[in-house]
C-alpha cells in the first residue's frame, strides 16, 4: 500500500477533519430545524417526519434504565478516542478507511451531543408533559421508518450505520493489507509487503530492484526486491569500484598489468 508523506497525512486529516464537521452540522442543523414536526402519512408508506425523544439506545433501549445510559455515554467517549487514536497509528497509510472513521465519528459526536447537552440543560416535552423538563442521555430522532423495521433515528444514526459497514467493506475486501483482497493487484502487493515485513523483522535490509518512477517502470519492476542483511549492505566503493580507483585493469596474478613496452621487473 501507498505510504504517504507527512505532509500528505496532514493534508488527508484536514479533508477528513472538514468531514467531521459538514455531517455533525448537518446533524444537528436538521434537528433543530425540524423541531416538533410531526407528519401523519409516511411518503411512498416507508418514510415520515415524526420529531421525538429518544432516551435510550436503538429501538428505544435501556430506556427506562439511567445507569445504562450513562455506561453507554461513557462507552461512547471512549469509542471516539479509539477512532481517534486508531486514525493516526494503525490506518495512517489507509485513506479510505480514514474516511469512514471520519463518517462514523460525526455521528458519534452527533448523538453524544444531545445526551450531554439534555443531561446538563434537560429537554421539555419528553414525555408531553408541557412545561416540565426532563434531565436525562435523550437524542433527538426525527425519521421514522417504523413500517421497514427501522424504528425512528436521525442523521447521526445513518453516519454511524453506513460508516461502520462501509468501513468492515474496505478492510476486508479493498487495499493489499485488506483480510481478503478483491483483485489479482491488490494480492501480489500483499505478497510483496509480507515478504519485506517478514524480511525486516529477520534483520535484512530491502531495496527496490530497480531505481526508477514508478510511473516510467513496468509493474514487473517492483515484484522483486533486493534483500541482505543490514551487516552485509556494499559500502560506497564495493558498490562502485571505478569510483574508488580499484577498478582498473588488472594482471594475471591479479597486480596491475605492466605499461607496454615494460618488464613487469
Amino acid at each position: 500500500m501507498k505510504e504517504y508523506t507527512k505532509r500528505q497525512r496532514v493534508m488527508q486529516t484536514l479533508v477528513c477533519t472538514l468531514i467531521v464537521l459538514v455531517f455533525l452540522f448537518i446533524d444537528l442543523f436538521t434537528k433543530l430545524a425540524l423541531q416538533g414536526v410531526r407528519q401523519d402519512e409516511y411518503f411512498l408508506g416507508i418514510v415520515k417526519l415524526n420529531y421525538m425523544f429518544n432516551t435510550g439506545i436503538a429501538f428505544g433501549i435501556a430506556a427506562d434504565n439511567p445507569i445504562a445510559m450513562i455506561i453507554v455515554t461513557i462507552l461512547t467517549i471512549a469509542l471516539i478516542g479509539g477512532m481517534i487514536a486508531l486514525y493516526f497509528t494503525v490506518f495512517k497509510h489507509n485513506l479510505p478507511v480514514r474516511v469512514c472513521l471520519a463518517v462514523i465519528l460525526a455521528g458519534a459526536l452527533g448523538n453524544l451531543f444531545d445526551r450531554l447537552y439534555f443531561s446538563i440543560f434537560g429537554a421539555s416535552n419528553v414525555f408531553s408533559k408541557p412545561g416540565e423538563l426532563y434531565y436525562g442521555a435523550a437524542v433527538r430522532d426525527f425519521i421514522d421508518l417504523t413500517p421497514i423495521r427501522m424504528g425512528i433515528c436521525n442523521i447521526a444514526d445513518f453516519c454511524i450505520t453506513l460508516g461502520a459497514v462501509a468501513l468492515a467493506f474496505v478492510i476486508l475486501f479493498i487495499g493489499p493489507r485488506a483480510v481478503f483482497p478483491i483483485t489479482k493487484k491488490w494480492r501480489e502487493e500483499a505478497k510483496r509487503i509480507e515478504a519485506e515485513e517478514e524480511a525486516r523483522k529477520n534483520g535484512y535490509a530491502v531495496q527496490p530492484q530497480q531505481s526508477v518512477r514508478p510511473s516510467e517502470a513496468p509493474p514487473e519492476a517492483f515484484e522483486e526486491v533486493v534483500v541482505f542483511k543490514r551487516s552485509e549492505q556494499p559500502s560506497a566503493q564495493e558498490a562502485d569500484p571505478a569510483e574508488s580507483g580499484e577498478g582498473g585493469e588488472s594482471g594475471e596474478n591479479g597486480s596491475p598489468a605492466a605499461p607496454d613496452g615494460r618488464d613487469d621487473g
